[in-house]
């Protein structure tokens, strides 16, 4: 199995400062779910910072590795529509620790066996190219939303949930291969064709999930479980879960990148840069 990323993690938890709700005693339509989504979303685009404390497992009963798991904490600092300063720290459960900035345009990551390396993230297409969302990929993402609920309020807090069919991937890759096509014909973009195509028949079988607890006063998130599963895949059968806890809402914060990750080497993403799946780690 393929390890799972620290960007594509970070791509959940930078969602949660772009996707929020608020739920009401007992289930409601759809429609009006959607209505108090797109109120909340407005609402946590006035959000200037956040922390964020979680964790996550992928199984793969098939592959030779059966399980990954990891605690995570991470604090994000937004600039602007687009833009954000980001520092995650991810520790497996056995293993060293790994960082990952988002700096200057730059996501730098600290790989304990082969030191700090940094690859170019400075436009919202970049940003989504490398798995990292942005408000714009959250606004598609709820495009997609199925059987989207308010269900019953939880310890004060309103509750939302959603799932989110391959479709939403699929028009990502569907986005890599119109690039590459624009490139017309070279390797690089003949790569990115396969690669895309490849991967949306691998995600046909995809099925993800998300629930968020809102505090029912700021309507700001509590906490979110995000779910998934990937049936008959390259490394078989996938299962994916992750818990984040939200606090600290607004409070000052200060990322700065160390000094020994100044003279980073830079690295190319993939060929055409084809998205990852967020959490999924492909």
């Amino acid at each position: 199995m393929k390890k799972i990323g620290i960007v594509f993690v970070a791509a959940f938890v930078v969602a949660t400062l772009f996707v929020a709700g608020c739920g009401g005693k007992k289930p409601v339509a759809s429609n009006n779910a959607k209505d108090l989504l797109k109120k909340s979303q407005t609402k946590m685009k006035s959000v200037k910072s956040m922390k964020i404390n979680g964790n996550y497992s992928v199984e793969t009963p098939e592959a030779e590795t059966k399980k990954e798991s990891a605690s995570f904490v991470a604090e994000i600092k937004r600039l602007g529509k687009d833009d954000a300063d980001a520092h995650m720290t991810m520790t497996p459960e056995s293993g060293k620790a790994e960082e990952m900035f988002m700096v200057g345009g730059y996501a730098y990551n600290n790989d304990p066996a082969s030191g700090w390396t940094k690859t170019k993230v400075g436009s919202s297409s970049d940003l989504q190219k490398s798995g990292v969302v942005t408000p714009d990929m959250i606004s598609d993402m709820s495009k997609f939303a199925q059987n989207m609920r308010l269900d019953p309020e939880e310890g004060g807090k309103y509750v939302i949930a959603f799932d989110v069919g391959s479709m939403f991937f699929e028009q990502m890759l569907d986005q890599a291969a119109s690039s590459a096509t624009a490139q017309g014909s070279s390797p690089d973009g003949d790569a990115t064709k396969k690669q895309a195509q490849a991967m949306k028949d691998m995600l046909k079988g995809l099925k993800m999930a998300l629930v968020y607890k809102m505090d029912k006063k700021s309507l700001l998130a509590d906490s979110a479980v995000v779910t998934a599963s990937l049936n008959g895949s390259a490394f078989g059968n996938v299962k994916f879960d992750m818990t984040t806890t939200f606090s600290d809402y607004n409070a000052p914060v200060s990322i700065t990148l160390p000094p020994e990750a100044q003279n980073a080497k830079e690295i190319q993403p993939g060929p055409g840069g084809v998205p990852g799946v967020p959490g999924m780690g492909f």
